[in-house]
């Protein structure tokens, strides 16, 4: 992939949501004026990781570059486990540090979630932000532009740079004070960090999809059964 590529993406995936949106809103289907208001933030974020993922692949296509040299090939079994051993290892010291540092507590940590779920459909917020996220935004982030910084910058630069991109999109996590809102981007972008050196260890975006997912899905899922 090349430098352009990092703004050709998200620009072509921003510019047809944008479209869609405005098309729903003042031209709108049948089928959305009888739906619930609360599922319309995950179909728009549903279009914007297709649209991300067909233009990557429409990307490859015209280059003729194989998946498998973009990232997407597969890798030994042992790094299924290394992923999930180091996934509970994340999830357990920010547990830990958001009920420790936050006086809100648990509190703080539901109101945050909830800001994504929202009031949705449990299977539509898991499809979108469980499912289609991990894979949208680990081929953009680490298959894309830190693969482009990496060979200019170095591994460790690269990784930082793009998990601090990566934690500084994730607005909707700014719940809170000031304290809360530094926690929240600081476990986005450990998980940014910690997906890049999995990539970059692998060779592959799959253990980086896998951690990036069970994070997701587990969370989303913990989520909803507290709401």
């Amino acid at each position: 992939m090349e430098g352009r590529d990092i703004l050709i993406i998200p620009f072509v995936a921003f510019a047809i949501t944008v479209l869609a949106a405005a098309i729903w809103r003042f031209f709108p289907p049948d089928f959305l004026s009888t739906l619930d208001g609360a599922l319309l933030p995950h179909l728009i974020a549903a279009v914007l990781y297709l649209i991300t993922l067909i233009t990557w692949g429409a990307i490859l296509a015209a280059r003729r570059i194989p998946p498998a040299r973009a990232g997407l090939r597969t890798t030994r079994p042992r790094w299924v486990l290394i992923t999930l051993a180091l996934w509970t290892g994340f999830i357990l010291i920010f547990a830990g540090l958001n009920l420790w540092l936050n006086a809100e507590g648990v509190e703080l940590i539901e109101e945050q979630n909830r800001q994504v779920l929202g009031n949705g459909n449990i299977l539509l917020t898991l499809a979108v932000l469980g499912l289609l996220a991990p894979v949208a935004e680990e081929i953009y982030f680490r298959g894309v532009f830190f693969a482009w910084l990496r060979a200019r910058i170095g591994v460790f630069a690269a990784a930082f740079l793009t998990s601090a991109f990566f934690a500084a999109v994730h607005t909707n996590y700014m719940v809170g004070d000031g304290a809360a809102t530094a926690l929240a981007l600081a476990q986005i972008g450990t998980l940014g960090f910690i997906c890049a050196l999995l990539y970059q260890k692998s060779g592959s975006l799959l253990p980086a999809i896998l951690f990036h997912m069970t994070n997701n899905l587990i969370v989303t899922v913990a989520t909803a059964s507290a709401l």
